[in-house]
C-alpha cells in the first residue's frame, strides 16, 4: 500500500500530488531517523521531530489521505440514532 494508492494509483497523480507524495516521504525518513536515535538513547531535537510530525500531518491532510484510524466501521452517534428511530 503506497500514498500513490490512496489516491487512485500512480497514473492518476497529477504533478503536484507527485510532488507533495515525494516530500511526503522524505518527512517521513527524516522522522523514522530521529525516533531510531530515541530508541537507541541518542540525544535528538525533539523539536525537530515535533516540526517533521507537524509537516507530515499538514502533508497528509493536504493529500487528502484519511489515516488509517479515521476510518471506522462504526456508525456516528446521528447516523446510529437515525437507524434507532427507524
Amino acid at each position: 500500500m503506497s500514498f500513490a494508492d490512496d489516491l487512485g494509483g500512480a497514473s492518476k497523480l497529477n504533478p503536484a500530488q507527485e510532488t507533495t507524495i515525494r516530500q511526503l516521504a522524505a518527512v517521513i525518513v527524516e522522522s523514522e531517523k530521529l525516533q531510531a536515535a530515541i530508541v537507541k538513547g541518542e540525544a535528538v531535537n525533539h523539536e525537530q521531530l515535533v516540526r517533521l510530525s507537524n509537516l507530515q500531518a499538514r502533508l497528509i491532510r493536504q493529500l487528502g489521505i484519511k489515516s488509517a484510524g479515521s476510518a471506522s466501521s462504526e456508525p456516528d452517534l446521528a447516523a446510529y440514532l437515525a437507524g434507532a428511530s427507524e
